[in-house]
């Protein structure tokens, strides 16, 4: 009898280690490998620990970082800590992992007892049944859980980037609202001037009615205009306080005074679809996706004519107290069920998956080129501001600014060329915002930081957008945080 379960026991034994495997991954290492894959990507460290947002050290390192002007890599660096959003998805590696360590377990054997009553008496049966087929696909379902988990650790990592690239975003966005706020109101000053000069002189009798009528329209709808960019800004402070988990007086941050400068020379366009491909995570996901769904066609395959794989034990008591024993085994007859739909359903999903997985390689390297489309469109723009247009700008200014001091021109015109320059700024700020967006928009299309990242020393050193010989503006247009 020890001799027929011997070969069952070994099978058992060789599991084991499997089993035991399950259990080891821990929540804290998946979490480890995420936040590294992540500061991979990013190329800066997520700063991620065991603790959570009401932790004092994790407070004691967001007060840290907003104690500082609020450079970009600072914004992203507090996401990563604080925000809620964030930490919900961080949840779904111990569900994957709780399923992972399901998929290696065997089912629990069942224990019978029967007592069958006749003339002669009361016999009674026990019985210990076990599904042996659940040790044949343990390894199999194993293999599949750990893919779904890498899946899922990839989901996880991917949708963590997506954050951070918002958090750009919203960051690079509220640079430029600032810059258009402090311009607005340069504009609302020159118009308020112009209308206060023009009720004068028609008061005096020197300026016509249609005249003042044009200055006061012109004063009511730059009003509007900048209450608008206020608004605008402030409701661009609280999307980034949103995405920084903040509240209270941690939404007091001050941003710096100007801008990373563009790099001089962009990346190269075809080196970077298949630099994409190797690293986008979305797509290496997709691909885990496939493994997983093909490995649970190839073991519903395997397994179709076999439902139940019973080994079971019995042992038996006659009414005379004589007991018999042995081994039994019971199988389910696949007459009806062959898995048929299940082995449909699951081709169906394969072919999904791979449509969704070849749909998706062909999306990465059209976002890349999109991105790298637009980046040099919007580096080209921004070029051309600096080097020509603001200074025509001030040209004009300047020379308009001779004409009036020989009484060649009047003032309004004086105050059209200012508002001309101050309107290039405002269109220069808009173009260096398009600019960050795009290698924003090129770097997650990419799936890595750029050669030049946003993070480190560069984000570090601001300039201010205006080129050299602007600082007549009259307004300063380096302000803080509200």
């Amino acid at each position: 009898m020890i001799g027929s379960w011997l070969p069952i026991r070994l099978a058992v034994l060789a599991c084991l280690p499997l089993i035991a495997a399950c259990t080891t991954i821990s929540a804290e290492r998946l979490q480890g490998q995420v936040g590294q894959t992540v500061a991979d990507h990013l190329a800066q460290p997520t700063g991620w620990s065991v603790a959570t947002p009401d932790d004092q050290a994790v407070r004691e390192r967001v007060e840290q970082l907003l104690g500082a002007s609020l450079t970009v890599e600072r914004a992203v660096g507090i996401a990563l800590l604080n925000n809620r959003d964030l930490r919900a998805l961080l949840s779904r590696l111990e569900i994957a992992r709780g399923d992972m360590v399901q998929a290696g377990l065997l089912d629990n054997p069942v224990f019978a007892v029967s007592l069958l009553s006749g003339s002669g008496g009361t016999e009674v049966e026990y019985a210990l049944l076990a599904n042996f087929l659940d040790l044949f696909t343990l390894a199999a379902r194993r293999k599949m859980a750990v893919v779904q988990l890498e899946r899922t650790r990839l989901a996880v990592a991917d949708a963590v980037l997506d954050l951070a690239a918002d958090v750009k975003h919203t960051y690079f966005a509220l640079l430029a609202d600032r810059q258009a706020m402090d311009l607005y109101r340069d504009s609302l000053e020159l118009a308020d001037a112009a209308a206060a000069l023009a009720d004068r002189q028609h008061a005096a009798g020197t300026l016509g009615t249609r005249e003042q009528a044009v200055h006061q329209s012109m004063l009511a709808r730059m009003t509007i205009a900048a209450q608008r960019a206020e608004a605008q800004y402030t409701a661009g402070r609280e999307t980034l306080n949103r995405l920084l988990g903040v509240r209270g007086a941690d939404t007091q941050w001050e941003l710096p005074s100007g801008w990373p400068d563009p790099p001089p020379v962009l990346p190269g366009r075809d080196p970077l679809e298949q630099q994409a491909l190797t690293l986008r995570l979305d797509l290496a996901a997709r691909k885990a996706e496939l493994q997983a769904v093909q490995m649970a066609v190839a073991l519903a395959r395997q397994t179709r004519w076999l439902s139940l794989l019973g080994i079971s034990f019995r042992l038996k008591r006659d009414e005379s107290g004589n007991y018999s024993r042995g081994p039994g085994v019971e199988f389910g007859l696949p007459v009806f069920n062959r898995s048929q739909g299940r082995i449909a359903a699951l081709e169906a999903q394969r072919a999904e998956a791979e449509h969704r997985y070849a749909q998706l390689a062909i999306d990465v390297r059209a976002e890349v080129r999109a991105a790298v489309a637009r980046l040099a469109a919007s580096h080209s723009a921004v070029g051309l501001y600096r080097q020509r247009i603001l200074p025509l700008a001030d040209r004009v200014l300047a020379e308009t600014l001779r004409l009036y001091n020989g009484m060649l021109v009047d003032v309004y015109a004086l105050l059209e060329a200012k508002q001309m320059q101050i309107g290039a700024l405002r269109d220069f700020v808009a173009a260096t915002r398009d600019f960050w967006h795009a290698w924003i928009d090129l770097e997650r299309g990419l799936g890595a930081a750029l050669p030049r990242p946003l993070a480190g020393a560069a984000a570090e050193h601001h300039t201010d957008p205006r080129p050299a010989g602007n600082g007549h503006l009259g307004h300063d247009q380096g302000g803080t945080g509200q």
